[in-house]
């Protein structure tokens, strides 16, 4: 499962590097690993987006659900009880918008309100950064490690080691703090101090570019203000065929008493088990079993012979596969 806050501009890409708002945030910009284990440099690419604040992630609206857009006073003008109950319905979103980066002098124009922002491949303070998900080796107590034998998952030797995506490098990271990466924590005082750590990037062997407020389940969630599954997905961080369940978190605003929308806790479930039923039960069936989703765009869920449904290939050329990304 998974907590994300709604923090506005606070998650990924959301600060110029030049602008960096202290050494413990610009340490990440040296945090991230490819695929066989080399330190790069956190930098987004155009085409990539991220998220800008309004009035400093301060501002709220309505929530787009349909209980918080109803004009309680107007509909229940004579009637107090039933204008409260309204009102305690209704839900307050923080306010903030999509950016999308292009390359270099390709102007800039807004689509389905994104504003588009403009960065020189060459000018490394002028392009953004962002704070990586890592994914991590776990050890049987659920613990990150990279301690050769203690990784929960075999790797390609069944040693149990702990491999950067490549299967074959072995992760060694030694990154010293502080970072502020584990969280938020509020003084006596109110105010809010960052928790530095620095064992974050053990057995981290891969880092994403990740901001789960443009995924589905996210922009579902924030749409209906309620509960809900998920249609089948495609996973993130494994490409495996899945399906989350998702709550939305709020918080009671001190000042007005609102109830704010600040996130999402969401549960995943991936379909391994369905493809492992058809293949233990139809391995030797004269047909092969496949189960494909009914609704567009007819995921393959699952199959008797094994085959997954899920491969990374070209936006403009669906026949073309991936090459292999830096990160």
């Amino acid at each position: 499962y998974e907590v994300v806050v709604e923090n506005g501009g606070g998650g990924a890409g959301s600060e110029e590097l030049a602008s960096a708002v202290s050494p413990e945030m610009q340490k990440h910009l040296e945090s991230c690993v490819d695929n066989h284990g080399k330190m790069i440099p956190c930098l987004m690419h155009p085409g990539q987006s991220y998220i800008e604040c309004i009035d400093g992630c301060k501002a709220i609206q309505k929530c787009p659900d349909e209980n918080s857009q109803r004009e309680c006073r107007q509909l229940f003008d004579d009637n107090e009880d039933e204008r409260n109950s309204c009102e305690e319905e209704v839900k307050w979103c923080i306010s903030y918008r999509e950016q999308i980066i292009l390359p270099e002098n390709d102007g800039a124009i807004a689509v389905n309100n994104a504003k588009i922002v403009n960065t020189s491949e060459n000018n490394y303070h002028s392009q953004r950064g962002y704070i990586p998900w890592t994914q991590h080796c776990i050890d049987s107590s659920g613990l990150p490690t990279q301690t050769p034998g203690q990784n929960s998952v075999p790797g390609p030797d069944n040693l149990h080691n702990c491999y950067h995506s490549d299967g074959s490098n072995p992760v060694q990271r030694n990154l010293s703090g502080p970072y502020a990466y584990c969280g938020i924590d509020s003084d006596d005082d109110g105010t809010a101090t960052p928790i530095i750590c620095n064992t974050t990037f053990i057995g981290g062997f891969v880092s994403y570019n990740y901001d789960p407020r443009y995924r589905p389940w996210y922009t579902k969630t924030k749409e209906m203000q309620e509960p809900n599954w998920s249609e089948p997905y495609v996973f993130f961080q494994n490409d495996q065929m899945g399906i989350s369940y998702s709550h939305p978190i709020y918080k009671t605003d001190e000042d007005d008493g609102r109830k704010v929308f600040v996130g999402v806790l969401a549960l995943d479930l991936t379909l391994t088990g369905i493809a492992s039923f058809l293949i233990k039960n139809y391995d030797e069936a004269e047909n092969i079993v496949a189960i494909i989703e009914e609704a567009e765009p007819n995921y393959l869920i699952a199959s008797s012979t094994g085959t997954t449904g899920v491969k990374k290939v070209l936006k403009d050329d669906h026949s073309m596969p991936c090459p292999e990304m830096e990160n």
